[in-house]
């Protein structure tokens, strides 16, 4: 059996299929890190992509998570990591 992965947003609106985008947003991507992982990933998040997202796997039975994104505001959060080089203090 082939196994499928799909994103969907709210109301069952398709947004990827695999690791392809099914939508005409390129905000939208599928991320893999590891082999079974497959994370969606949507860049400059606006406040109407707030809702309910569902990833569903087509196993016997049909596998389902869904995530909901909740939009709090424009922010960009920047994550700095200090490098430490021996000898120097950070």
């Amino acid at each position: 059996m082939c196994v499928k992965v799909a994103w969907l947003y709210v109301n069952s609106v398709p947004l990827t299929l695999d690791d392809r985008r099914v939508i005409d947003d390129t905000r939208v991507s599928v991320v893999k890190s590891h082999l079974n992982e497959w994370n969606l990933q949507v860049r400059h998040v606006r406040h109407d992509d707030a809702g309910r997202y569902r990833c569903t796997v087509n196993t016997t039975p049909v596998r389902s998570k869904v995530v909901y994104l909740h939009v709090k505001g424009c922010q960009i959060i920047l994550r700095l990591s200090a490098i430490r080089i021996a000898g120097d203090p950070l």
